[in-house]
């Protein structure tokens, strides 16, 4: 049984992420050429980072408060500036962390079979300088969206129901995709809530 969506054109001033992008960000991958043979990158799967973040509260509580922190001196740097005991405290805040985001880099490491941090630390260790580097750079690259836009929900509705396009597994979705779908559910509720404040006040 097929529901009948009514769907308006969106607004020409709104940049809209394809559906085909989305549906399949999960299956995108990407290779780096090294020395060492290729190294296989794909976006952080969703499940994966939320087991990370429960493990590391458990193995790793100070990590939180670490986090906290840092956020703290980068907004005060960001207004005002650092005093050099603070620009100090950001560098080692920096140094403590470093094993937390080996632990988050290698999720987004396919292959070769990466288990955590300090296997990510041993392979790194085994490149050249430049490789090193090149493989940094892509490591942050796949821990940023990659896409800016809107999600149409509406339009993915629409699509789910036909049959057109197939939602991923949740074991495979990527934080970014998670991401998209919360931004556009936030949106529709402040929608539904305008119309009803609306028609509250007549």
């Amino acid at each position: 049984m097929v529901d009948l969506i009514q769907y308006k054109q969106p607004p020409k001033d709104v940049q809209y992420i394809p559906m085909e992008v989305f549906t399949t960000m999960h299956n995108h991958r990407w290779v780096l050429k090294l020395s060492c043979g290729d190294l296989v990158l794909r976006k952080i799967r969703y499940v994966d980072y939320e087991m990370l973040t429960e493990r590391m509260k458990i193995l790793h509580p100070e990590y939180s408060d670490y986090s906290a922190e840092m956020a703290q001196l980068r907004l005060k740097e960001k207004l005002g500036g650092l005093t050099a005991k603070e620009m100090d405290r950001l560098n080692e805040l920096s140094v403590l962390l470093i094993p937390k985001q080996y632990e988050i880099a290698a999720l987004c490491i396919e292959h070769p079979m990466i288990k955590d941090g300090n296997d990510l630390g041993i392979f790194l260790s085994a490149l050249r300088k430049d490789e090193r580097t090149e493989v940094y750079t892509a490591l942050t690259l796949m821990q940023i969206p990659m896409y800016s836009g809107v999600l149409d929900t509406a339009m993915l509705e629409i699509l789910k129901n036909y049959g057109i396009v197939e939602m991923p597994k949740l074991a495979d979705i990527t934080q970014e995709q998670v991401a998209l779908l919360l931004e556009a559910q936030s949106k529709n509720i402040e929608k539904m809530n305008a119309l009803m404040e609306k028609a509250h006040n007549g």
